[in-house]
This record gives structure tokens, sequence and C-alpha cells, in this order.
């Protein structure tokens, strides 16, 4: 499952696997909505060596909802993110 991407309210910040390692999630941004995004860097803090998939970016941009598996079953987990 590739997942899909998940772009913040301020539409600066992009969350989403990235095709050839769709069991991470990664971070891209940008300095305007006008500038193309950056190159994906991973969400270093919050994968781990199981599938964190699927994220969604609160409208505030304080947290962070994901998918994963680390549990040996499927749950969702949500992590505070700087805004």
């Amino acid at each position: 499952m590739l997942g899909h991407h998940e772009l913040r309210s301020d539409g600066n910040r992009s969350s989403q696997p990235q095709p050839q390692s769709a069991i991470d999630l990664y971070v891209a941004t940008r300095a305007s909505t006008s500038d193309p995004f950056g190159t994906p860097a991973p969400l270093t803090a919050i994968n781990t060596e199981h599938t964190e998939q699927d994220a969604f970016v609160t409208r505030d941009g304080c947290e962070l909802w994901f998918a994963s598996d680390r549990s040996n079953n499927v749950d969702i987990y949500v992590a505070t993110v700087a805004p």
C-alpha cells in the first residue's frame, strides 16, 4: 500500500509515504504555496521498523494521526507536532 499524502492547511508542508518505502512517513516543506516542495525527509521521530502509513495532519497543524502495526496489530496513533 502506497498510502496518500496529506497537505497541511497552510499549504506548505506535505506528509506522505514514499513510493520506494511505503512503510515509513516522510515530510516535505516549501517556502510558499507557489514554490515546489523540497525533497521528502523521513519522520525519524515517528518511524519505526514497523509500518507507519495513512498520515493525517489536523487543521491547526498540531497533531499527526497515522496508522501503524508496531503493536502487532494495525492501530491508530497520534503525535503532537509543532504548528
